[in-house]
């Protein structure tokens, strides 16, 4: 939105065209629902959509035909394990979408070792990629962090030309900070100038029911 396009998004925490929410009631839709909301979509004037697609939606092929311009990894934890049985399937799962039937410019986050692999995997390939991570080596990467109750301020290094940028913005908690350099990586990755994926982040609003901030009277 800050880059002035009109944004869709779907998710765990539901669906949304332009203002409008829409009634979901898996992470990623199965196919036809998927579709009749991309055409909702389109139809709304839609031309960026954010889309969490699960590892269940890749094993059952929900997302099979669509093209992505930009695909994200954030992690791997034991989360779905009941689904997959074991973290191996489970990769290989959430891999499906960093694959040859799912050609897209690359996001990964290197904190462990699952996000190496894929990254790795990603640059043998020849895909375009972008590394995320509290380690130098990663592309995008903090020089410090200030945690507040509140909000958060990160000194972040942005790309290989190592710019320089700090952003205050309010979300707290180290993950939000590693959410933080997907985001704004995925906003690299669309051509969105950095200076304007700051200025979305500084305001961005807090993910319903994910660390929400509940005011007291007062507050």
């Amino acid at each position: 939105r800050a880059a002035g396009d009109l944004t869709g998004v779907i998710g765990t925490v539901g669906v949304q065209i332009g203002d409008e929410r829409v009634a979901s009631s898996h992470t990623t839709p199965e196919s036809p629902d998927l579709q009749a909301i991309m055409a909702r979509m389109r139809d709304a004037g839609c031309n960026v959509v954010a889309m969490e697609v699960s590892s269940h939606a890749l094993d059952l092929e929900r997302v099979w035909g669509l093209s992505f311009a930009v695909t994200a990894f954030t992690n791997l934890t034991q989360d779905h394990l009941d689904y997959h049985k074991t973290f191996d399937a489970y990769f290989e799962a959430k891999a499906l979408l960093f694959g040859e039937d799912y050609p897209a410019r690359r996001v990964v986050s290197i904190e462990d070792e699952w996000g190496r692999s894929l990254a790795r995997r990603c640059a043998e390939a020849g895909d375009e990629v972008l590394t995320t991570g509290f380690s130098p080596e990663a592309d995008i990467h903090p020089l410090g962090v200030d945690y507040g109750a509140t909000a958060t301020t990160v000194q972040l290094a942005v790309g290989p030309a190592g710019r320089t940028l700090e952003i205050t913005y309010p979300l707290v908690g180290r993950f939000n900070v590693e959410n933080v350099m997907t985001a704004f990586a995925c906003g690299m990755q669309l051509g969105i100038e950095p200076d304007a994926i700051a200025a979305a982040l500084a305001d961005v609003p807090p993910v319903p029911g994910r660390l929400q901030r509940v005011g007291g009277e007062g507050d």
